[in-house]
């Protein structure tokens, strides 16, 4: 999403400067995503998709892949 912004006419005014090194004194223990709380289905299929992928070495794969060491955080375990 981000590049698709940078590459737009409204992201003309901003530059990509670098990646945010993770940092739990800064960020605390991960990052969340928000469902809302009926979508307890919705949250048990990306709870277990996260997983899956973990236990299987994609997650590390994609991670490396889109250079997003350190923003990727599995939490809610």
């Amino acid at each position: 999403a981000l590049d698709a912004f940078l590459q737009s006419e409204s992201g003309a005014c901003c530059v990509l400067a670098g990646a945010v090194t993770f940092d739990p004194e800064i960020f605390g223990p991960g990052v969340g995503l928000g469902l809302r709380k009926e979508d307890t289905d919705l949250k048990l299929r990306l709870n277990g998709a996260i997983k899956a992928l973990t236990a299987i070495g994609e997650l590390a794969h994609i991670t490396q892949v889109w250079h997003l060491t350190g923003k990727i955080i599995i939490a809610d375990q």
